[in-house]
This record gives C-alpha cells, structure tokens and sequence, in this order.
C-alpha cells in the first residue's frame, strides 16, 4: 500500500459517542471494553484525518482518530474501495489496545493491520479494516476498542484535570458528615445537601426553600429502584456511573430529566442511541417523546421504521399501539 499523506493537524469530528460497556477483571488486569459509534459516516472525507474523545491511561491522555483512505482500487462496478484506519494516539507502552469493527448482523471484523503512515512514529496504535466490511443497512460505523491494564493504571474517558472527583467520590456512600437521606422504596441513601444543591437545580430549590424535604432532611423518590438511585448519586459526586445497561441507562435517563441533570441526561441518551435493537427501541422511543429529547425520537422512529416487520412480531407492540401519539409519528414518517 502507499504511503498515506493526510493533514498533520487531526480534525475534531461530531456525531461521535463512545461508552464503556463492561470492565472485566483477570489476573490482576482490566480490560475496558469500550463501543464507539461514528453517525453517519458517509460524511467522512478521505484523507482527513479526524480525532474525537480523550481517553487517560494511567497518567496519559490518548486520542481515538480515524482515517478514511483510498486504496487506489475498484471493485466489479468500477467503484472506489476505501479503507478505515482506527487508532488510539500516540501509543501507550502500560494497556494493550485492540479494535473490530462490528459489520452486518454484529458480527466482529479483525483489523487487516497493513498499510503505512506517514508522521505516525509507532505503526502499532493504528488498526486497518475494509470499509467494504460496514453494513449496508445503515450509515453508521461502529467499533469496539478494548484496552487491558493492569489494575493499578486508572483508565478512564474524559480528561481528569485534577482529583477533586476521586476525592467527593469517597464521599459517596461512606455517610461522613452527611446532613440529608435520599429515599427509594426501603432503603435510604446518605448525601451531602451541599453536593445536590450544587449538581441539580431542582435539589438546590428543595434544599434552598422552606420545603418539607429540607426542613425534614428527607427526599423521597418515586417511580425508580435503588440501583438507579445510587448510581444517580454516584454520577452527582463523581461524574461515573457503573457500565450501564439499557434498563439502567433508561432509569438514569429518567432521574436526569426529573432533577435536571443535563450531562447525565445527555450521556445516557447517547448511549441509548448507540444501542437500539428490536427488544428495546419501543421503550427508548417512549422515553425519548415523554423526556422530550427530539433527536433520540427522531433516530428511534426512523429505526423503527426499517425494523417494522420485525416488531408488529412482537409482545411489546401489542401494548405499544394504544400509544396512538407515537404511532401516528411513525405512520406520517413512513407515509
């Protein structure tokens, strides 16, 4: 292959979103699975070179880029054949990094690894696949990265510019000078009413106010479960959550909107967008229209759209259709 030449200065690129779906623990390592979602990547141009996201490893912070190149090639209808380099940058010596590509029917796509590129020190950060491997019923490219360490090397997405979280963390569930409970169900949760004031704007007017919940120091809350009631909280100390699932990204998505909790709302809502399936996107469309977040409707009608055959099949739709709202969205869409 020849050498690519592309723009030294990486462009920021959008419609990204990453999420760490699983932490696996072996051996005194731990491998971080983490799903990448490129929407709509037709836009990519070739030989642009495009970064997004920051992930720390250890005390490193690493770049996920993509590069779309022409192989110079053509396939039987004379059209060009691309190949798609994935990378995490610059190297690191303390994980093992991998990528696949997830194709048609999630099925996993190992890197052809060829190819050289010009600027670029250490060929070893950079993973080559096929872009004749992307599906075809959809625009989008989707990656998994895993990245092994051993467990004393933190790694984690996003930048950390300081410990001011690691610190509130161990505030989080320990009760030290604890001055309000949150309450689900039976259980109660002990918090900091400083913290919650500072986080959500609808904890700050309870607490600010002479409301029943500051003068008794008790917040009840309804309609959830305590997983997604600690991991609420985990997320108002430390900006984390445990790797989320669907359920609980939809619980989470719910609280966020309730307490007005914008970053948490956006997070679980991208996650919620890179994982639509025939199982769940009835229940993520409802979401989305009561939580009024316009773009994760719109994505869900047009999935539902092309998976209608599928999902008249099923459970679901049967109690779905007396949502006449909803299904008058998905007909004028079709229509």
């Amino acid at each position: 292959m020849e050498t690519v030449k592309y723009k030294k200065d990486a462009e920021e690129i959008d419609g990204s979103f990453l999420h760490v779906e699983e932490a696996n623990e072996d051996e005194g390592n731990i491998t971080y699975v983490l799903r990448w979602v490129v929407r709509d990547y037709a836009r990519i141009v070739a030989g642009i070179y495009y970064r997004c996201h920051y992930i720390s490893i250890g005390k490193s912070i690493h770049n996920l880029r993509i590069l779309k190149h022409d192989t110079k090639v053509r396939d039987f209808r004379d059209r060009k054949l691309y190949c798609i380099l994935l990378g995490l940058t610059p190297a690191t010596s303390c994980a093992k990094i991998s990528f696949v590509l997830i194709g048609s029917r999630n099925r996993e796509i190992q890197p052809e690894n060829k190819g050289v590129l010009q600027h670029i020190l250490d060929r070893r950060c950079f993973y080559e696949f096929s872009e004749s491997y992307l599906p075809t019923e959809h625009l989008d490219l989707v990656a998994v990265c895993k990245i092994t360490a051993a467990k004393s090397i933190r790694v984690g997405v996003g930048i950390e510019k300081s410990t001011i979280l690691q610190d509130f963390e161990c505030l989080y569930g320990s009760g030290l000078l604890s001055d309000v409970k949150l309450c689900v169900g039976d259980r109660e949760f002990d918090a900091h009413k400083v913290v919650l004031a500072a986080r959500s704007p609808v904890f700050a007017a309870m607490l600010r106010n002479k409301m029943k919940e500051n003068s008794e120091n008790r917040i009840e809350v309804e309609d959830s479960n305590e997983t997604a009631v600690g991991e609420l909280l985990r997320y108002l100390y430390a900006e984390k959550t445990i790797p989320l699932t669907i359920d609980l990204a939809l619980d989470l998505f719910e609280l966020a909107d309730k307490y007005d909790i914008q970053t948490l709302k956006s997070e679980t809502a991208n996650y919620l967008r890179c994982n639509f399936s025939v199982e769940n996107i009835l229940d993520i469309l409802v979401a989305a229209d009561l939580h009024d977040e316009k773009q994760m409707k719109k994505e869900a009608i047009e999935f539902i759209a092309d998976n209608l055959w599928c999902l008249l099949k099923t459970p679901k739709w049967k109690t779905f259709r007396t949502r006449l709202e909803l299904v008058d969205c998905i007909l004028a869409y079709l229509s």
